[in-house]
């Protein structure tokens, strides 16, 4: 009878078992390091945005469920993941803050998807912050924070009305604006890549493109002119002069005012401790020696802020005195000089007034955006008469224990 092969020949079923178990082994070896190298560089993990609510109702969609939830200034901030759909109406206001420092303020009315929220599962990951935004109809701003990683991040608005997508650089701050007739993509600081139909254009720090259904992205145009130099604070104080306002009671105890970094990028911090209830102001200043360009149509002042601390309640028993201000003097049309406040505060449990005064979250990055300042019936209110050159603008903590940043200010003018 014959005998199989196997059993026929045992030295060669003897190599041959050993020769796939040696195979099998320089498979594993290899595979394995760089299966869990590839997992350790590639995997990501979602990370959850966080929705604060400003002003008005934020209405929260779940697609995939369902459910609808509407949240107020009043309730606390809300997880929002992918899918979640965020609609505002004409009278609503929200943050939508992410997990590498980066945040959107939403103006409505506006209706947008959270498409992608990802970041590296693991420490010596190689993917980039992912963040994309889908914008169906709505006005909104973007601050993306310097990135501390060697990988740029990937910020993208897909425009979907318009057929557009716009990707945004790290350290920068940008505005859009999308409607069914059209909308305009534009960048404050940094620069940005929008692309349409076909076409792509690229926009540098305070130029613009307008988008049609259908068409491609026009080319860019200059916007406003910043007249503020080193509004970004990354020449340090270059263009700014240092003043301290030090209590009349006791002159030493003057406030700081230092460079430092926040998120990777630079801002100024203004800081004052063991003022024992007694006023001091600490104040960086820009002087202006031109006249504005005639004829002006447009004066917007725009600036990052957070307020850390703040021992005086509001602004004060005379809304004066807000641990962050802006107060700019221009002189008007009849030669007489005048002056513009705002001030920035995060609590007040006294219920002092607070004229002029804007309540943001404590510990957390704010843009303020004051619209046009020569139009009537501006909510910051109007510059009237009317500016024919600003003196100066000063930037500023003020009160009594305080700190507080400032990322970066413009004063925008066509």
């Amino acid at each position: 009878m014959q005998q199989p092969l196997l059993r026929a020949h045992p030295e060669r079923t003897a190599w041959f078992v050993v020769w796939c178990a040696f195979i099998t082994f320089c498979v594993l070896v290899v595979a394995v390091p760089l299966g869990a190298r590839y997992v350790l560089h590639y995997a990501t993990a979602v990370r959850p945005a966080r929705l604060e609510v400003l002003e008005g109702t934020a209405r929260l969609t779940n697609p995939a469920t369902g459910r609808l939830d509407a949240y107020t200034k009043d309730d606390k901030s809300v997880d929002v993941g992918e899918g979640i759909v965020i609609q505002l109406d004409d009278k609503s206001q929200v943050d939508l803050r992410f997990f590498d420092g980066s945040y959107v303020r939403i103006y409505g009315p506006s209706d947008l998807a959270v498409e992608r929220l990802r970041a590296p599962r693991f420490g010596r990951g190689v993917t980039p912050n992912t963040v994309w935004l889908r914008v169906l109809r709505g006005r909104l701003s973007v601050v993306t924070p310097k990135s501390l990683r060697s990988v740029a991040p990937n910020y993208v608005l897909h425009l979907s009305e318009l057929g557009a997508e716009a990707a945004l650089h790290d350290d920068g701050l940008y505005g859009v604006e999308v409607e069914l007739a059209g909308g305009e993509v534009w960048a404050h600081r940094g620069s940005a890549v929008v692309t349409a139909h076909g076409g792509r254009v690229q926009l540098l720090s305070l130029e613009r493109t307008t988008l049609a259904p259908g068409a491609s992205p026009t080319a860019p145009i200059a916007g406003a002119k910043n007249l503020i130099v080193n509004g970004d604070l990354s020449q340090g104080f270059d263009g700014w002069t240092y003043v301290t306002e030090p209590s009349i009671d006791e002159p030493n105890l003057d406030g700081t005012a230092t460079l430092t970094t926040d998120g990777g990028s630079r801002a100024v911090r203004f800081f004052r401790s063991g003022s024992g209830g007694r006023h001091g102001a600490t104040i960086i200043q820009q002087d202006f020696a031109k006249p504005l360009p005639e004829p002006v149509s447009s004066l917007v002042i725009r600036a990052n802020v957070k307020i850390v601390s703040q021992s005086l309640p509001g602004g004060g028993d005379r809304a004066s005195e807000y641990p962050l201000m802006i107060r700019m003097r221009y002189r008007d049309e009849y030669g007489s000089e005048n002056e513009w406040v705002h001030g920035f505060f995060a609590g007040n449990p006294q219920g002092f007034p607070t004229l002029n005064g804007t309540r943001v979250p404590r510990g957390e990055w704010y843009i303020f955006e004051s619209g046009n300042l020569l139009a009537e019936g501006n909510r910051f209110g109007q510059l009237s008469p009317r500016p024919v050159r600003i003196v100066w603008i000063k930037v500023y903590g003020s009160g009594w224990d305080y700190e507080s940043l400032l990322g970066s200010i413009s004063l925008e003018v066509q």
